[in-house]
């Protein structure tokens, strides 16, 4: 698979027994479609929901290459995603994941801690 921001190769990464696909170059993360229940059931948070205003993006899915939406989260800090329009993930940039998990209950550093240090959020 492709990274739907920079179009590098994907690399799957397992955390705990969860799949992600990581791009190496930008750091953004791919989730299937359940991954993120996933990873919220193996650190016993809850993100807030992911819905929101959308608009037709740009970016490709990774999975059927059809463009994404951009989902405008609401909240603050503010927060915009990408979601396949077919169902097939979301698309979180550098930070993005650390950001939503920063809304509700300052989760962000379990989240920091679950990707593990190649994984961090840039600086």
């Amino acid at each position: 698979m492709h990274c739907p921001a920079c179009r590098s190769e994907l690399v799957v990464v397992e955390r705990e027994g969860v799949e992600l696909d990581w791009c190496p170059f930008c750091r953004g993360l791919w989730f299937d479609s359940g991954e993120l229940e996933a990873v919220e059931a193996t650190l016993g948070v809850s993100f807030p929901p992911l819905a929101g205003e959308r608009s037709a993006g740009r970016r490709p899915c990774p999975r059927c290459d059809k463009p994404m939406d951009v989902v405008s989260v609401p909240g603050s800090p503010a927060l915009s995603v990408d979601a396949c329009s077919q169902g097939h993930g979301w698309w979180f940039d550098a930070g993005e994941l650390a950001t939503l998990a920063e809304r509700d209950g300052g989760t962000s550093g379990d989240v920091i801690s679950f990707l593990g240090e190649k994984l961090r959020r840039k600086s």
